[in-house]
């Protein structure tokens, strides 16, 4: 360390006479670049070198035994690890070990949907049918009629050459029939 310091005092010396006392040089940001670069690597080469010269050894004894701070535990059992999910695994591990009941006549296992559910698994809710809202016949005649109308409208609309210059008549009542609606 002492190196290090008594190098960084002589750089000091001489960037004092160079620039300031003799003024050898004048001090620009350029220059100031190049000194602090220069500082900057021998102080680097001083850093590795300390790597070099510090004490190493391969000759190493135990001084003093060590202190278990943490106790120890006994070892976990299976039990200690169980959780509601393991039923829905054993019931999975049972399901696979079962041989099939029906062969096809390549000897492939019959498939027989939902026979292998597992408790708690998303089968039950994925593969359950979807929920739709009942529709009066009379909605469903009144959509189909709205419908009609303005099929009909159209393509008078595309003979008579109109276009999109005029609007189309007002719907009919009772035309307003859509999905929402039920």
């Amino acid at each position: 360390m002492t190196a290090a310091i008594l190098v960084l005092v002589v750089f000091a010396a001489i960037f004092w006479l160079v620039f300031f006392k003799l003024k050898l040089i004048r001090l620009t940001p350029g220059w100031g670049i190049v000194s602090a670069f220069f500082v900057i690597h021998l102080f680097l080469v001083f850093l590795i070198g300390l790597r070099f010269v510090t004490p190493f050894s391969t000759n190493a004894t135990v001084v003093q035994r060590t202190i278990q701070l943490v106790p120890r535990l006994p070892e976990p059992t299976p039990a200690d690890f169980y959780t509601a999910a393991d039923e829905g695994w054993l019931a999975a591990n049972d399901a696979v070990a079962e041989p099939p009941d029906e062969l096809t006549a390549a000897g492939l296992p019959k498939r027989r949907p939902r026979a292998r559910l597992i408790p708690g698994s998303a089968g039950a809710a994925v593969l359950a049918p979807a929920v739709t809202a009942a529709r009066s016949a009379e909605n469903i005649r009144g959509r189909l009629a709205s419908y009609q109308q303005g099929v009909r409208q159209g393509r008078e609309t595309r003979l008579r050459g109109l276009g999109s210059d005029h609007p189309a008549s007002p719907a009919a009542p009772g035309a307003d029939h859509d999905e929402e609606s039920s």
